[in-house]
């Protein structure tokens, strides 16, 4: 019984949620972890964008980001970037910023993104933003495998 209302409101949470497939996806700036830098997501509009919400705490989010940051190795010299964005502590992230080069960590700790894009609190969150700037998926489950595939129809 308990399994089962969890799944119907997972699936509530799925239709009602800020941005589906197909929408443009909401603009914000945020900053990147140990950085200066500002980044805005429209001046990424033209590329690829893998946007992948985590926390080091959880345990399928920490499985993630070792074959995001290869993926994003993989597609270094493409028009594909992959922002991780986080919003628990900056300490708790920097071991996973330091051995994971080739994501951009984004500081969403004020929550700026994560109310427009995030339609369920089940981590990791994931969406593949086509070159016009729409939302082509949003999950909180995928494989290597079907990331690969999901971006290089989109490429």
């Amino acid at each position: 019984m308990r399994n089962t209302i969890i799944l119907i409101l997972f699936a509530v949470s799925l239709v009602f949620a800020a941005v589906q497939k197909g929408d443009p996806a909401p603009d914000f700036k945020l900053h990147c972890f140990g950085k200066k830098k500002e980044y805005k997501l429209s001046d990424y509009k033209g590329k690829v964008i893998v946007l992948t919400w985590f926390s080091p705490f959880c345990v399928y989010c920490r499985q993630e980001i070792k074959w995001l940051d290869k993926l994003a190795l993989d597609y270094k010299k493409s028009n594909v970037v992959f922002f991780l964005l986080y919003y628990n502590s900056r300490q708790s992230v920097k071991p996973f910023q330091e051995k994971c080069k080739n994501l951009v960590f984004l500081d969403d700790s004020n929550n700026v993104a994560w109310k427009s894009y995030v339609f369920n609190k089940f981590l990791p969150v994931n969406y593949i933003i086509n070159k016009e700037g729409k939302v082509s998926l949003r999950t909180n489950s995928i494989s290597q495998k079907e990331m690969k595939q999901t971006i290089d129809e989109l490429k």
